[in-house]
């Protein structure tokens, strides 16, 4: 019988560095702040509903290719970063929701917004748990890295807010500047 944790047990409490980043109000720039005419107006965006079942990380995975097919200069390898983003952060509200017994609204949204420097990944869900990221460095851990690779990827700039009784989880993926391209 092996001691190893399996992915779907919770790592212990006792792990450092565990990252709650729970804000008062939307990131600017958000989905759910569109109306607002001080937001900023993005120069592509997307969003869909996906229904509460195992495929939702793929098809978003697929969407957001698709997504960023279709949007000039993009810079090479941008791509892949946003599709590992967008596929950890819709698993984690999957599981989230599979967690919860939940009346109401059982969708996973995705909302993707490209703004000159940036690309704002919002994932919403009715989820009432808030993401935790455990940030601290094990080699043998299995699973729960998810938001570990989001910090990593996104230097840091991720987090959530509430928004009308449900869960808002957002990164930003930063666009490397053509001049940076050039390194």
């Amino acid at each position: 019988m092996s001691t190893r944790a399996s992915t779907t047990d919770p790592p212990a409490k006792s792990e450092a560095c565990a990252v709650t980043r729970l804000q008062r109000r939307p990131v600017h720039g958000s989905v759910v702040l569109r109306l607002m005419p001080s937001q900023p107006e993005p120069h592509a965006a997307w969003a869909y509903l996906y229904p509460v079942a195992g495929t939702a990380p793929s098809q978003a995975r697929h969407d957001t290719e698709l997504f960023l097919r279709n949007c000039r200069d993009i810079p090479d390898g941008f791509d892949e970063s946003a599709v590992l983003l967008v596929s950890e952060l819709v698993t984690n509200a999957y599981k989230a929701m599979l967690a919860e017994s939940l009346a109401g609204v059982a969708c996973i949204d995705l909302s993707l917004r490209l703004f000159r420097d940036h690309l704002l990944i919002e994932v919403i869900d009715s989820s009432p748990n808030l993401p935790v990221a455990r940030l601290a460095e094990n080699a043998e851990a299995v699973g729960w890295r998810g938001l570990a690779v989001v910090h990593r990827l996104t230097d840091g700039d991720w987090g959530c807010f509430r928004r009308t009784g449900r869960k808002v989880v957002f990164c930003k993926l930063p666009i490397p500047l053509p001049e940076e391209n050039g390194r």
